[in-house]
């Protein structure tokens, strides 16, 4: 007896003896199909439904037994059994597998299945009633394929894989089938990944906005503000800060959100660092105010341990210009901390300080200041020095030293940062540092180089996407389902960047609108334009007269001035994240990112000068 595989789910698939069969004529295969997914049907319905479009009984009923005549050479003459003279089925005791049926028994046998549609691709051409069973029927397997993983999750099975592969099948079945996406995220409930539910909830409701211009049911709606409640109560288990969270109320105050993959890189290496283990220090860069710092002190708080010694300590714009300045603070501050018993104890060490820093005493012999030693040619010794004297001074525990905006290290403070990291290896010191993208080339080179030999990961932040955006508006301002308009003017005016995001929540807090400057963000702007040169000044203040998109062709035409020096400046701006450039039908167009940079530069202009380039762009464009 032939062994019959039969695959209706995706794309139909027959083999027989292991060996794939194809049919040579199409309603032939369909009336197979057919019969293998109903089990048993009259014959009269078979020759009306295949062939009863085109011909009248007699042609019909002759092709329908042509048709069974070709099934039942291929697969054998007893294949079909006629219950009663009117009614044909499959014979039962045929050694033959559907997966349509096989399903039900046990999901397994739709693991490899790249598609749970019934007949894929499948069509018979002028029979429509045969294309309305094929839809009918695709509604039914979905259905019955859903309420399978239901009972076995209910039975207490755990194939979690199996089942989140399968509803993300039915989901791009029908990406507007809320049944699928409350079960998946279910699943991701279950085994606490709450980010991966947040993300797919996300994902429906954007589905919903923008297709069909509704929100998700109240049902999943409710499932998911039960899971963000069970994420902070997770969160709450591993990180001891009353300052981020207000248990009384349960409610995320300034909370931290999202960056579960960073934050598990940051704490994967400080675990090996921990264990001696080989491991790496850890650079987190990305634009300014998109959280670098705040990754990671989160990812130093949720990996305390009483053998590490964690330090931490910042670099100051224009202390570039100050030679060794960043390592006079720390074995200042390392120093100062200590107690004399350990300063005694390594007396010896601190005698060799004096060959490198001067150190400066107060009243009752206490260290006051370290001060670095200009005259001092050779420092070829000093990471060595360094390495020794942290780890005695810190009792020969392991030491993190957290060093955040490295973009404003002193060259020479560079250069001892890369030889201890050289020569230590990260076996007694490791490093946590950030750093702003800029166009600073020397920490450019330093990332690349300490990369290429395994010595430091880069973490590059990214802004939030629009979906994340809003949840963490939603979060802060404790509301819900916030209209089209206002998610879309919270991310024309954040772009997705987590300080500009917490600031424009705080204006709708006090306002209820997304426009608005807060202290904080005059603060960063302030300090940010103050590194630009007067030719990117000038840039910015013409483009903040545009409430849109400002052309560069229009630039050159109305600046007048040498095209090279605009793209130079067009490239810091770039850089610095103040603009973008997009492409639009062959035409280069330069915007803000973000639209409170815009009104801050606005608001600083004079009344004079406004009214001046208002004037000559007005006389420049009627021109």
């Amino acid at each position: 007896m032939k062994k019959i595989k039969v695959f209706l789910l995706g794309s139909p698939k027959i083999y027989m003896n292991d060996i794939q069969y194809e049919f040579p004529y199409s309603r032939v295969e369909a009336l197979f199909y057919y019969i293998l997914t109903v089990k048993e049907e009259s014959k009269y319905k078979l020759a009306d439904l295949f062939w009863g479009d085109k011909y009248d009984n007699e042609k019909a009923n002759k092709n329908f037994r042509n048709a069974l005549y070709l099934i039942r050479k291929e697969f054998g003459k007893d294949f079909f059994i006629t219950n009663t003279k009117r009614n044909l089925s499959i014979n039962p005791n045929m050694d033959i597998t559907i997966d349509i049926h096989e399903f039900h028994k046990e999901l397994n046998i739709l693991q490899n299945h790249n598609s749970l549609i019934y007949l894929e691709n499948f069509f018979v051409k002028d029979s429509n009633m045969f294309d309305d069973f094929i839809s009918e029927k695709r509604i039914e397997f979905s259905e019955n394929i859903f309420n399978k993983i239901y009972d076995d999750m209910s039975s207490g099975k755990d194939e979690y894989k199996l089942w989140e592969k399968l509803c993300a099948k039915l989901i791009k079945l029908d990406e507007f089938n809320e049944k699928a996406y409350k079960l998946l995220i279910k699943i991701y409930e279950i085994q606490k990944k709450y980010d991966k539910a947040l993300n797919l909830y996300n994902q429906l409701k954007k589905t919903l906005e923008c297709e069909l211009s509704i929100i998700p049911s109240k049902d999943i709606t409710d499932l998911m503000k039960n899971i963000l409640s069970e994420q902070k109560k997770h969160l709450l288990t591993k990180i001891d800060n009353k300052k981020t969270y207000n248990i009384q109320n349960n409610k995320l105050q300034y909370g931290f959100y999202g960056r579960c993959k960073e934050l598990s890189i940051i704490g994967n290496e400080i675990n090996k660092f921990n264990t001696n283990q080989e491991c790496k220090s850890v650079i987190v860069s990305g634009k300014f105010g998109i959280g670098k710092t705040r990754l990671c002190n989160e990812g130093l708080s949720s990996n305390k341990n009483s053998k590490i010694v964690v330090h931490k300590f910042k670099c100051y714009p224009n202390e570039e210009n100050f030679i060794m300045i960043l390592w006079q603070i720390i074995l200042t501050r390392v120093l100062k901390s200590v107690d004399g018993e350990i300063l005694y104890k390594n007396k010896d060490l601190l005698e060799k300080v004096k060959d490198f820093f001067y150190i400066l005493y107060g009243q009752n012999d206490e260290i006051n200041n370290v001060v670095f030693n200009l005259n001092n040619i050779d420092n070829s010794n000093l990471p060595i020095f360094l390495i020794e004297l942290l780890v005695n001074l810190e009792s020969r525990k392991k030491i993190i030293i957290f060093i955040d905006d490295l973009q404003w290290i002193d060259h020479k403070s560079l250069s001892i940062l890369h030889s201890i990291i050289t020569l230590d290896k990260n076996k007694n010191i490791m490093f946590l540092l950030t750093y702003e993208k800029s166009q600073n080339i020397k920490i450019g080179d330093f990332i690349l180089e300490m990369c290429n030999n395994n010595y430091l990961t880069e973490i590059m932040l990214n802004c939030f996407s629009i979906e994340d955006t809003v949840q963490i508006a939603e979060n802060i301002l404790d509301m819900e389902n916030f209209d089209i308009n206002l998610r879309r003017s919270i991310f024309a005016q954040t772009h997705g960047n987590p300080f500009f995001i917490i600031e424009i929540s705080k204006c709708i807090k006090q306002k209820y609108n997304a426009d608005g400057l807060t202290q904080n963000i005059e603060n960063l702007i302030k300090l940010k334009l103050s590194k630009l040169n007067s030719n990117c000044k000038k840039l910015l203040e013409l483009m903040c007269l545009f409430f849109e998109k400002i052309e560069y062709s229009f630039l050159t035409e109305f600046l007048k001035i040498d095209e090279i020096d605009l793209i130079d400046s067009i490239e810091t701006l770039i850089s610095e994240d103040f603009i973008y450039e997009e492409e639009r039908y062959g035409k280069i167009y330069l915007n803000f990112v973000h639209q409170p940079v815009n009104s801050y530069v606005y608001d600083q202009m004079s009344l004079t000068k406004k009214k001046l380039l208002h004037d000559r762009i007005g006389k420049f464009i009627n021109f």
